[in-house]
């Protein structure tokens, strides 16, 4: 890969909270009908208790819409013209497939880190974006990384207060759609933007634990998303945030029986999980992804 861009998430849930820090590059019209849907939970086809709980979206007719929730306070998340379709899921275990970044979109791979606080500003941008940028171009073999945001994500309401940091994305999506990929880089290379455009460019989540082992809300992936995409299984969708100032689009998606979940149990914090948000190479090829509720440790 000549260029690549990466986002890298931290997770932590040794103690029922989990976090999400960093965000990497790597490079080698509202329906005037609506319909609000704030925390509304739909729960179908519940089988066992030990399936999986996955909210995926029911899309109601017009523009879906995201209001993205503020972390400094205010807005919580709001959707417009869906609604969750919280799905009872077999998730299999990736540990066991060897899965490879370059051929899988997604690969699990040992990170030590010398950070020792995750909400120390200075340490993360200091430490783990070389550690970050080392990693992905090991993984990926892209030849240039641009570190173009952290974030943090908890269960915790005391630490989503006290460390403005984010609750964790708990629907089905991607991160970019092609013309919000586009933008990101445009973003966080204005002046290179049109030169990197023109190669192999892609962009990744790395994301891990801050702290212990993770235990509340694993990220599970979708190893079938292309073909999901082709199915018309993912819908595009408008993410406004207000405290940005900024409208871009994500992708969400609809349930189907036919798709396949992997998760990598009990992550710790010598680990991460390197995943494709976009490749130029391959628009249709990222991989959707939340956080689940995972019937061994999660109480819904």
């Amino acid at each position: 890969m000549d260029t690549g861009v990466g986002e890298s998430s931290i997770s932590e849930v040794s103690t029922g909270m989990e976090h999400a820090v960093s965000k990497v590059f790597a490079l080698a019209a509202v329906a005037a009908s609506s319909i609000w849907v704030r925390s509304r939970l739909r729960r179908r086809g519940l089988g066992s208790a030990a399936g999986w709980i996955v909210p995926y979206m029911e899309f109601l007719g017009g523009p879906p819409r995201w209001l993205v929730e503020n972390p400094n306070g205010g807005r919580a998340n709001e959707y417009q013209n869906m609604r969750f379709d919280i799905r009872n899921v077999d998730v299999g275990n990736g540990r066991t497939k060897g899965l490879k970044f370059n051929q899988h979109g997604v690969e699990l791979v040992p990170m030590p880190t010398a950070v020792t606080d995750f909400y120390d500003e200075g340490q993360v941008n200091a430490i783990y974006d070389a550690e970050v940028e080392t990693l992905l171009k090991a993984v990926t073999g892209c030849t240039r990384v641009i570190i173009f945001d952290h974030t943090r994500r908890t269960t915790s309401l005391e630490l989503q207060q006290t460390a403005k940091t984010r609750t964790p994305a708990i629907w089905v999506h991607g991160d970019y759609t092609q013309e919000s990929a586009k933008k990101k880089v445009q973003q966080a290379v204005s002046a290179e933007a049109d030169a990197l455009l023109q190669g192999r460019w892609a962009i990744c989540n790395v994301w891990r634990s801050a702290r212990g082992t993770v235990q509340r809300k694993p990220l599970v992936f979708m190893l079938n998303s292309s073909e999901a995409a082709k199915a018309g299984d993912v819908i595009e969708v408008a993410r406004v945030s207000e405290h940005e100032g900024r409208t871009s689009s994500i992708a969400m998606a609809r349930y189907s029986p036919s798709h396949e979940w992997i998760t990598f149990p009990g992550m710790g914090s010598s680990e991460a999980v390197v995943f494709k948000t976009f490749d130029s190479a391959d628009p249709q090829g990222a991989l959707l992804h939340t956080a689940a509720d995972d019937p061994a440790t999660d109480t819904p």
